[in-house]
């Protein structure tokens, strides 16, 4: 596969460590959950081992360049801008 980079896509999140493939994919769930088009390098062809002891190679998150800051704010648990729909208040009952 070849890096996302080399097509302009940008790198969100990094995870390294024994939970670095799901702490990716959960990333990429929520991330294509709102419409951002996400991918993880490298893919899931197995745990590759960087040759340090203990480590693992980190997974890296990407989306287009075009919609970093929506993904980045996302990821730090930042609710995308609502649109407004002339509703104030709780959905709650009055």
């Amino acid at each position: 596969m070849t890096d996302p980079q080399d097509t302009g896509w940008v790198v969100v999140a990094r995870f390294a460590g024994f939970d670095c493939d799901s702490s990716a994919d959960i990333a990429v769930g929520v991330l294509q959950s709102c419409d951002i088009p996400a991918l993880r390098f490298p893919g899931k062809a197995g745990m590759i081992y960087d040759g340090a002891l203990g480590g693992l190679q980190p997974v890296k998150v990407f989306v287009p360049k075009e919609k970093e800051a929506e993904a980045k704010a996302i990821l730090a648990g930042e609710a995308p801008e609502a649109a407004d729909d002339g509703q104030e208040g709780s959905a709650e009952g009055d």
